[in-house]
């Protein structure tokens, strides 16, 4: 039996598993404006109807770059939500969930207060 690991795509839907948590956007603005870092060549979306989750991803790569947050990845669906954390695919054999949310969740402490992270499995329609 073959097994893949990471993300499964085909023309229309990408699927993953991570743990992580799943942000609207005024949350990801509020995420924004709190860890503003002024060296931003872009300006920061500051309103909810101008921001689009394709730009707002953008911008919390680029903190999550500079805020070294190793292995966060960010998912989104472009319509209703945007994903921030860990893929199952960067687990180790030695690790329990428990230990690999609480490492997200340290990870994520540096751009969000108090993250409760979960598992997630879903399907983003390209």
């Amino acid at each position: 039996m073959k097994i893949r690991e990471g993300f499964v795509s085909n023309s229309s839907t990408t699927s993953f598993c991570a743990v992580g948590m799943s942000f609207e956007k005024e949350d990801l603005i509020k995420i924004l404006i709190k860890n503003f870092i002024p060296d931003y060549s872009e300006e920061v979306p500051t309103s909810i109807d101008t921001a689009n989750y394709e730009d707002i991803s953008i911008h919390i790569e680029k903190l999550l770059d500079k805020k070294n947050c190793k292995d966060i990845d960010v998912w989104t669906n472009y319509d209703d939500y945007l994903f921030l954390g860990t893929s199952i695919d960067h687990m180790k054999d030695t690790d329990t969930l428990y230990h690999f949310k609480r490492k997200t969740e340290m990870e994520l402490s540096k751009i969000v207060s108090h993250p409760s992270v979960d598992l997630i499995v879903d399907t983003i329609y390209n």
